[in-house]
């Protein structure tokens, strides 16, 4: 078992880090928040526009809380029912909406039978949503990409707008790639140099950003022993 807590002051980006106990995916009823007032949202990017869901505070409704009846209550849903079993997969990310400070937890199982326990997350042409698919923290030099073509770029929102790092590919530059002199070659980095010793933190999500078909990042597997 393990979770994640995340900071919202307004907007904010949280990644799904973990599965059900046993394997299998989360639904919105593995979040616990703290903060959020009725009418804040939670928005899934799909490629194309966002899904939402709204927060219903404990005073919404009556403070009826009933999956059975559907009505509203404590919890996210939509102008008619709480939604608890939407799913959360491992490789997601998705915007917090919050109208004042708030935090939001994210709880479970550390890996398991997924797919996912190779590390690798899928992204498509244009814009994806995607996280680090286990909660530690890792440098841009510890992951790997395949798909992406010089120019293409990871967004990272630092809570008021992005931080973004480039991907230079091996043709990029004469091929060099030398930390050492900061000569710009297959990785990420920024007009200068490349920063491989950037972190993604645990929590967060970030967008990549591809004129291309699509491709793969592939994070680091931890010892889950």
């Amino acid at each position: 078992m393990g979770y994640t807590k995340i900071q919202v002051s307004s907007l904010e980006i949280a990644a799904v880090q973990f599965e059900k106990v046993g394997g299998g995916t989360l639904g919105l009823d593995a979040i616990t928040v703290e903060g959020l007032k009725t009418g804040d949202t939670l928005r899934f990017w799909n490629g194309k526009i966002y899904d939402s869901v709204i927060w219903y505070g404990a005073d919404a409704y009556g403070g009826v809380y009933d999956y059975e009846e559907n009505c509203l209550g404590p919890g996210f849903g939509d102008s008619e029912q709480i939604i608890s079993q939407k799913p959360l997969f491992r490789s997601i990310a998705f915007w917090v909406n919050s109208s004042s400070s708030a935090t939001m937890t994210i709880a479970g199982q550390v890996g398991s039978i997924s797919q996912l326990d190779d590390g690798e997350v899928n992204f498509g042409s244009g814009l994806t949503l995607i996280n680090n698919t286990f909660p530690q923290e890792v440098l841009l030099s510890e992951i790997t990409a395949s798909g992406l073509a010089t120019g293409d770029t990871l967004r990272f929102w630092n809570g008021k707008t992005y931080d973004s790092v480039i991907w230079y590919g091996a043709d990029a530059y004469g091929g060099v790639y030398d930390l050492d002199e900061n000569c710009l070659g297959p990785g990420f980095g920024d007009s200068e140099q490349i920063v491989s010793e950037d972190p993604i933190l645990v929590g967060y999500g970030f967008w990549v950003s591809t004129a291309g078909s699509g491709g793969t990042i592939t994070f680091p597997v931890p010892n889950l022993d």
